[in-house]
């Protein structure tokens, strides 16, 4: 029985020994789990994010500190969204100088648009002043015997083929700014002169205008008789008092043949 009891006491001493690795166990198994947070305390987005949970903020010891609360990272990542709106905003604001910069050249393009039309509005050429108006003549008719002769000698216009033609300035005028002119046409011709026409021109700035004619023939030269003449009243419109330069053509027919000629006069008074 003695030699029975002793390992039996020997056993009970080495239960102590076997007791402290378990209670090491323990302690060592508490230590690790006391680190690691639990995964229903993570969302998504927080677990996709790990730089806002750093391991730092967590007891790296068992020495009972607690994990940070779900409203932590709650407030970081509400602070990481601010920040990233707050950059986003600052892209915003400094883009829109280079907006300012690219509208500045068309605004100053307008501008100088502007200031150059104004001129053309403000200040339109001034239209050269009209001469004076050139009455008509058609109201205008002189009758051939009320004509007195004026001081003015005669002009000789034309002396060709046996044709005489002689200007007379008249005295009166039936309007100041008209002059009258008594046309005489002689012939010299054996033969003749048949179907004779005068036709006259002046200037734009005056009116001329041609009284129907006493007649268009004229018999032939008979030097006992006193010359046949054809009279014609010749009206002529000069307002702005110029030089008259007139040009003329005459036409008749002489021996069964047409003659044609032209001519000018630059020596009618404009007063």
């Amino acid at each position: 029985m003695g030699m029975g009891s002793a390992p039996i006491s020997s056993n009970m001493a080495a239960a102590p020994m076997a007791t402290v690795p378990m209670a090491t166990n323990m302690a060592f198994s508490s230590t690790m789990t006391t680190p690691s947070l639990p995964s229903n305390q993570l969302t998504s987005s927080q677990a996709s994010r790990p730089q806002y949970a750093p391991s730092n903020q967590l007891s790296p010891k068992g020495d009972g500190t607690k994990p940070l609360p779900s409203s932590a990272f709650a407030d970081l990542e509400n602070l990481s969204k601010s920040m990233m709106q707050t950059a986003a905003g600052k892209q915003t604001t400094v883009s829109q100088p280079s907006s300012t910069v690219q509208t500045a050249p068309t605004q100053a393009a307008t501008v100088v648009n502007t200031t150059t039309a104004v001129p053309t509005q403000t200040q339109p050429s001034q239209p050269q002043t009209p001469p004076s108006s050139v009455l008509s003549l058609a109201d205008v008719f002189v009758p051939l015997e009320t004509v007195q002769p004026g001081t003015t000698p005669p002009i000789t216009a034309y002396d060709k083929n046996g044709i005489k033609m002689v200007f007379h300035i008249g005295k009166d005028r039936p309007r100041p700014d008209v002059i009258v002119i008594v046309v005489s046409t002689m012939s010299s011709n054996t033969s003749a002169v048949k179907s004779l026409s005068f036709q006259a021109a002046v200037p734009k700035v005056m009116r001329v205008k041609l009284q129907p004619p006493s007649a268009t023939d004229l018999p032939a030269f008979n030097p006992i008789l006193p010359p046949a003449a054809i009279t014609q009243v010749m009206l002529i419109a000069n307002p702005q008092k110029k030089d008259v330069r007139l040009r003329f053509k005459v036409q008749f027919m002489l021996n069964e043949q047409q003659v044609t000629d032209v001519g000018d006069v630059s020596s009618i008074p404009a007063q």
